[in-house]
Order: structure tokens, then sequence, then C-alpha cells
């Protein structure tokens, strides 16, 4: 399937698991890292983040999009980006 190509300063990234030991048990600085995406795509009036980007963001306003059976998700550069990992 190709990938989706944003439009104006949309982001499409997909979601990162959370850090867990080797035991499996999530670690305490997981909550940190709960949020955290890979940018896979960027629309054309995008113009901090890059394509390869880890990203942390606000889960409230971020777009659920499934893509090839992966964790998926639409954000505006503007509104649901936090910082940059």
């Amino acid at each position: 399937m190709k990938l989706p190509k944003p439009t104006k300063d949309k982001i499409f990234a997909e979601r990162l698991p959370e850090e867990k030991s080797p035991a499996g048990i999530i670690m305490a600085s997981a909550n940190l890292n709960k949020y955290r995406c890979k940018v896979l795509a960027i629309g054309p009036k995008v113009e901090v983040v890059k394509v390869g980007d880890v990203l942390r963001y606000d889960h409230q306003t971020a777009v659920d999009y499934p893509w090839e059976g992966k964790p998926t998700i639409f954000l505006e550069e503007e509104k649901n980006v936090l910082f940059i990992m």
C-alpha cells in the first residue's frame, strides 16, 4: 500500500512502543516517552519537522489512522507536536 501524502501542515507518523526493561516491566521514564512517534511523511507547509524525526505529541488531538496494520497517526505541526527528540 502506498504511503499517505499529508496536505498543508499535516504530519503522518508511526506510534512508537513504550520502553520496557529486559524483564518486561514498564520503566518509570516510560511515562515521559509514552506519546512518541516517528515521522513517515510531511505536508508541504511543514517547516521544522523532517521525515525520520522522533516526536513527542499531544495524544488528545492526534488523529488515529490505521495503515498496513501499524499504529499510525496524523498530527498538525503547530497544534500536536510538543518537541522533537
